[in-house]
């Protein structure tokens, strides 16, 4: 069951953390979604369910991500939220979270922390945690503290409870040097789960720019992964699985859904001020077309413009928000599309790209 239509739900603008590469640091605020906001979404996902949109796409269900800021600073209105469709076996769960509040996560999801439908939990927890020690040097709370100790152990005490957790990294090119550190405390963690970070592609660093170190670092954390594969015939840093090159589903399959009730291509929208990315509000009369329409021109732009079609890497993570910003061209799908304009991100990917080939190479697969 992966078909899911994922709509991301902007909770808060607030945070308890300050991490030092967060790109919605100058956006922090203490506004929150109501809860007669979160009875209109409630509304509005009733709608899609019954929308010739969701079955024509043949969705097998809809995943609400709940997104902030931090948004367990905004526990009543997710509860209202996950109370409404918790017997709906259409409806998933996600929360990308910072860990620190516990009780909050508790008393939102307890008593469906272990529901299943099919072979998929009805609601994952998405931890940022970066691995120690990059975490301490990069995520710390609203008073200047690392929060390393007490969110590793929030992790354990949630695995422990019974809950589908998995943790959710950022590498910024000054930290490349201490993955290995970082990787072998994940898998210490929790060696079934998996080592996801994203490198840091809000800041524009000069091409080339502590490549070695990237390429160094990955060279020594090889042995490991090669000595993981064949114990577990996967790999746990997801860097090396296999085709692992991502286009964004935004404005298709994904929508973001701010504190104004407007609808955005992703929850990246939410901290940028383009008023070409609105699609439209939950309450307009015609949102569903103006859903369907949107994810139409999407698909047709990407049939007749195939990405980075010489690129020999198979591990590559887009953000279409940020290629947009960066973009000259002039037509909105030409900017959202254009893969180009940050040729550092695309060295990175490429050093990537050779260790895994030599991965595979040794393990013959």
């Amino acid at each position: 069951m992966n078909n899911l239509y994922a709509i991301f739900l902007n909770m808060t603008k607030n945070c308890n953390f300050r991490c030092n590469y967060c790109y919605e640091k100058e956006t922090y605020n203490n506004n929150y979604l109501l809860i007669k906001d979160a009875e209109i979404i409630v509304d509005f996902i009733n709608k899609i369910l019954k929308s010739n949109m969701y079955k024509d796409n043949k969705y097998s269900g809809i995943l609400i991500t709940f997104f902030g800021g931090e948004p367990t600073l905004n526990e009543f209105s997710i509860k209202y939220i996950v109370d409404a469709f918790k017997d709906n076996d259409q409806v998933f769960y996600s929360i990308v979270t910072n860990g620190s509040k516990l009780n909050v996560l508790h008393n939102i999801f307890d008593s469906i922390k272990t529901h299943k439908i099919g072979n998929m939990y009805k609601t994952h927890i998405q931890v940022s945690y970066d691995g120690y020690p990059v975490h301490d040097m990069s995520r710390l709370d609203i008073n200047g503290k690392p929060t390393g100790d007490y969110i590793r152990k929030n992790i354990r005490l949630l695995m422990s409870d019974g809950y589908n957790v998995a943790t959710k990294s950022v590498i910024t090119p000054d930290t490349f040097r201490y993955m290995p550190e970082a990787y072998l405390d994940m898998l210490d963690l929790n060696n079934n789960m998996n080592y996801f970070p994203t490198i840091d592609y809000y800041t524009d660093y000069p091409v080339g720019y502590k490549i070695e170190e990237l390429e160094e670092a990955l060279l020594q954390i090889a042995p490991y992964e090669i000595d993981y594969y064949k114990k577990n015939n996967r790999f746990f840093l997801t860097w090396f699985w296999a085709h692992n090159n991502h286009i964004c589903a935004a404005g298709k399959d994904t929508i973001g859904i701010d504190m104004d009730l407007n609808i955005y291509p992703c929850e990246g929208s939410f901290f940028i001020d383009e008023p070409n990315h609105l699609i439209g509000n939950i309450q307009d009369d015609d949102i569903l077309q103006l859903l369907s329409n949107r994810r139409k021109q999407h698909l047709e732009y990407e049939r007749q413009h195939p990405s980075c079609s010489t690129c020999q890497t198979t591990t590559c993570f887009k953000c279409n928000m940020i290629k947009y910003n960066l973009s000259n061209k002039q037509n909105y799908f030409d900017r959202w599309y254009d893969y180009t304009d940050q040729e550092w991100l695309c060295k990175y990917y490429n050093v990537i790209g050779k260790v895994k080939l030599a991965i595979y190479n040794i393990l013959h697969i």
